[in-house]
């Protein structure tokens, strides 16, 4: 029976995905890459992202040779670059008029402060404003294709954030007490916000949203920080094949849940309460446009 329900969901997802293009960031290491070789098994177009064209072509090679299938695009972008990003936009909309599914998944967890090519504190950068800007230049493109689908991948450490750096200045800048833990807590919280405002925003527009958390995957997302924490990573987290199957759902399912939803893998979270709160959302969607 089992098998029998695992074939009748595969073909589910097959229908539903099968020819759809869906552009993945992130997707040269772990889960994403993983995604996409999920998504283009079951007859999706991908794209997918790189900030190095060489690694990238190398990725797309080794995904190609993995899913066994030919429909994988490669872009270069920098989400920490505001520059980076209008030009993807425009290299992406001059080759596709429309996107039917956009996976948010690159991340970064810098031990030390860094800062992006707009001298913007790098985690804030990479991990939501980046994310912010080219969704919200892709959102045309995701209407036109409408029903599309977005799906921010965020974080459970959310729940550990804070939220004085909504504020702005020096509690975003980040300048004194630096933690590298607590930036990428707060920047998790930010998709989620995000997720929420962009379901107030488009329900009239027939775009869902999600925010997504993957559990804790062995991914290059600890890269930078010492050989014992990789070890005790390594420990306690799972592979990013497995971590990636409840995002290839959610993104193939004909009707994976209400938009709006915070899943933890498979299932229904309630994410911290501020982040259904309008007035956050206006102050960080306010915040956002500021920066640009």
């Amino acid at each position: 029976m089992a098998r029998k329900d695992d074939s009748l969901l595969r073909n589910l997802q097959k229908e539903h995905i099968e020819g759809k293009l869906c552009l993945i960031t992130g997707a040269t290491s772990g889960i994403g890459k993983e995604t996409a070789i999920g998504l283009l098994e079951l007859g999706a177009q991908v794209v997918i992202t790189a900030r190095d064209i060489a690694r990238g072509q190398a990725v797309q090679r080794e995904i190609q040779m993995k899913s066994g299938r030919s429909r994988v695009e490669l872009f270069e972008l920098d989400l920490s670059s505001k520059e980076s990003i209008q030009q993807f936009v425009k290299n992406f909309t001059k080759r596709h008029k429309g996107l039917d599914l956009l996976i948010n998944n690159a991340g970064v967890f810098h031990p030390e402060r860094k800062e992006s090519a707009d001298g913007i504190e790098a985690t804030f950068a990479v991990n939501h404003l980046g994310p912010f800007w080219l969704t919200e230049a892709l959102l045309d493109g995701l209407s036109k294709n409408a029903p599309s689908r977005i799906i921010n991948v965020a974080s459970a450490l959310h729940y550990r954030a804070k939220t004085d750096f909504l504020n702005g200045g020096a509690p975003l800048e980040r300048k004194e007490n630096y933690s590298g833990f607590q930036a990428y807590c707060d920047s998790k919280l930010c998709n989620v916000i995000y997720t929420m405002d962009l379901f107030r925003k488009l329900q009239s527009k027939n775009i869902s949203v999600y925010a997504f958390h993957p559990g804790v995957v062995n991914t290059s997302l600890v890269r930078e920080y010492p050989g014992a924490v990789h070890f005790i990573w390594g420990l306690i987290s799972k592979s990013p094949k497995k971590a990636a199957g409840p995002l290839v759902q959610l993104a193939s399912l004909p009707d994976p849940g209400p938009s709006g939803t915070y899943f933890h893998g498979k299932k229904r979270k309630v994410p911290l309460a501020v982040t259904n709160d309008p007035a956050t959302g206006d102050r960080l969607r306010e915040l956002s446009e500021s920066l640009t």
